[in-house]
């Protein structure tokens, strides 16, 4: 036996011998919810189970009377303070390379049976409960449970158990026909050893092939049916009801936000000269903005006061809401809870006032810049940060320019010294960043090859882009081969970093591709692609972090693009 050693000591790791293993969670008195520890412990286990290749099938079970009782209380009351995101345990066993089966002899309850639903094969108790109740709090399912329900239990078993949220007994289930074995609780793990030992027999490649056959066309639909599922979960867990359902089964008030809402504050402004600042009292919930009373600053001499007139909306603005990027806050910028965070990173505005030593600036000239804070009435900061917007271009357009074509132009320009004639993939293209870079990559002369969702081809098509493919698959790859005549493309500017995209993305680069990442989850080191492709140049970057680095970056490539705009040459974005 081989025991993985973790601090919470709640996840095991068995050899069972013949190349089967098994993990085990064992925290039984908090029923198997999935705390750190076992989150952590079974991130572990697979990753062992990946290394050695000695293994050929995976067991997963929990002792006592529950497989695993979900989130659980203390979860869930993070969330409903906006302290915690979603979990997902869908990684680690969709990436096990082998067979894996769930022996649910004990109680499974939402976020726990749907981490058993991602094995190969399952053993249910007949005594126990399962259920998906995510509706029973009023918001709906995520990890992709809409196609893995359905596509083991059938269509309308799935929908009546995921609408109501009800909880079914083992012997039920296989009354309404579901094609997995329900056995007595004390049989499930004989069953599923006996089982696992039967697969073992046959070779590993064998087995590690058959999965990959059987597990293809599923693993291609998750990466679309979880990002649509966590859409639709933010703005359903979100709704008042579901927090009120949320108290009531847990017994739990939560703390009335006595600051006012943003649009509260929006409404009160209207009459009030109090400069405000957009800010957000817990993470997780958009209700949760306001905004709180800003104290404007005298300039020192080499800053300048700015009265914002226009600020872009990017979606870094609802993930810092929804506290996805906390690590990276506190890391650059030391920010260690939601109420020292502000909102806004580009925008227009007009100068107020200008320090005794500023000269490029005056009282009432129109600017564009980036920052952190921008969702404010007002903002001093240094001089050097601003730029001369466009006089041809409203301030409504210019606010849309400092993120999305500076890191195109920074990326394209500078990083993969984008040539006439190359062949450019720009993935997420009705994007931001990705319509930034389309527009540029046409100017610089290039071929443009684009990503983009099925109800936005059309709008991509518009601007000339010929060679459009859906960004919901990987098929994009095998188009652009054949397209290509084998060759492959020069470029690629992703964003794209679920499921098999990175890797399909690296096998399409022509010889001595440069590969442009902007992406921020989940994307490959230098070494991995190295090992996959060792002539390519590999450039993973966020612009931001390189302006803190070079101070001159910005006025430089300002330089370039400004007349490019002034001139019509480039349009701002839509």
């Amino acid at each position: 036996m081989t025991k993985l050693n973790f601090n919470s000591e709640v996840v095991e790791l068995a050899e069972l011998g013949n190349g089967v293993v098994q993990i085990t969670m064992k925290d039984e008195a908090n029923l198997n919810t999935l705390s750190t520890g076992i989150r952590e412990g079974l991130s572990k286990c697979f990753g062992a189970v990946a290394q050695n290749k000695s293994y050929k099938v995976v067991i997963l079970t929990g002792n006592g009377n529950y497989f695993c009782a979900g989130a659980g209380i203390s979860y869930l009351r993070k969330r409903i303070r906006g302290e915690a995101g979603v979990i997902d345990l869908s990684g680690s066993m969709l990436d096990c390379e082998i067979p894996i089966i769930s022996a649910m002899q004990g109680h499974s309850l939402g976020g726990g049976f749907l981490m058993g639903l991602y094995a190969d094969f399952l053993v249910l108790s007949q005594e126990s409960i399962y259920t998906i109740n995510f509706m029973e709090y009023g918001f709906t399912p995520v990890g992709a449970t809409s196609l893995i329900l359905r596509e083991k239990f059938g269509a309308a078993l799935a929908q009546e158990m995921m609408y109501t949220g009800k909880r079914y007994r083992g012997q039920e289930l296989a009354k309404r026909g579901i094609p997995f074995p329900v056995v007595p609780k004390q049989d499930v793990l004989n069953h599923a050893q006996r089982l696992a030992q039967e697969i073992a027999k046959k070779p590993r490649l064998s087995i590690v092939s058959l999965k990959e056959l059987l597990t293809s066309e599923i693993r291609k639909k998750i990466p679309e049916v979880m990002e649509k599922e966590l859409e639709t979960h933010y703005v359903t867990f979100n709704q008042p009801e579901v927090a009120s359902r949320i108290k009531k089964v847990f017994d739990e008030t939560m703390m009335p936000n006595t600051q006012g809402t943003v649009e509260q504050g929006i409404q009160e402004n209207k009459s009030n000269s109090q400069p405000l600042q957009l800010k957000i009292s817990s993470y997780g919930i958009l209700k949760n903005l306001y905004w709180a009373p800003l104290e404007r600053r005298i300039p020192k001499p080499t800053e300048v006061e700015v009265q914002l007139k226009a600020v872009a909306l990017n979606f870094r603005e609802i993930l810092n809401a929804l506290g996805l990027f906390n690590e990276e806050n506190l890391r650059r910028f030391g920010i260690s809870k939601a109420e020292e965070l502000t909102f806004g990173c580009e925008g227009a505005a007009t100068v107020v006032a200008v320090g005794s030593e500023v000269s490029q600036w005056q009282v009432g000239d129109e600017v564009i810049f980036r920052g952190w804070d921008l969702f404010s009435s007002f903002i001093t900061c240094s001089a050097d940060k601003l730029l001369a917007q466009p006089s041809n271009l409203s301030m409504i357009e210019s606010a849309t320019i400092p993120v999305s074509f500076f890191t195109a132009y920074y990326g394209l320009h500078d990083l993969a010294k984008i040539q006439p004639g190359d062949r450019v993939l720009i993935h997420a293209a009705s994007g931001g960043a990705g319509q930034a870079a389309v527009k540029l990559a046409q100017y610089f002369g290039a071929e443009v090859f684009a990503t983009t969702s099925q109800k936005k081809m059309s709008f991509v098509r518009e601007q000339g882009v010929k060679h459009i493919m859906n960004s919901r698959t990987t098929e994009f790859a095998d188009e652009v081969m054949e397209i290509t005549q084998g060759r492959g493309v020069d470029i690629i500017f992703n964003s794209v970093t679920h499921g098999d995209h990175i890797q399909k993305n690296i096998d399409i680069l022509a010889q001595g591709g440069r590969y442009l990442e902007i992406g921020k989850l989940n994307i490959w080191s230098h070494e991995e692609v190295s090992q996959r492709r060792p002539d390519v140049k590999y450039f993973p970057f966020d612009f931001s972090e390189e302006i803190e680095r070079d101070d001159k970056l910005n006025p430089r490539i300002w330089e370039s693009l400004l007349p490019l705009f002034e001139s019509g040459v480039l349009q701002p974005l839509p």
